[in-house]
C-alpha cells in the first residue's frame, strides 16, 4: 500500500498496469512523460490528485481515475 506516497515522477515509465496507484489516498502529483499505455483503474481511490502529467497516453479512458 502506498499510503504516504504523495509525489511521483517515473520519468521513463512507458507502460503501467491495472490498479497501480490505487488507495493512495494521500497522492497529489504525478508526471508520467513517457507512458503511453495503462491498465485501468490506476488512480482509484486517489481523492487528493490534483496535478496528473501524462501527455503521451494513447488509451485515453475515464477508467484511469
Amino acid at each position: 500500500m502506498c499510503s504516504n506516497l504523495k509525489n511521483v515522477c517515473l520519468d521513463k515509465l512507458q507502460e503501467a498496469g491495472e490498479c497501480m496507484f490505487t488507495g493512495c489516498q494521500k497522492l497529489k502529483k504525478v508526471n508520467l512523460p513517457e507512458l503511453t499505455i495503462t491498465g485501468d483503474y490506476m488512480f482509484y481511490m486517489c481523492s487528493k490528485l490534483d496535478t496528473l502529467f501524462v501527455p503521451k497516453l494513447q488509451n485515453k479512458t475515464p477508467e484511469i481515475l
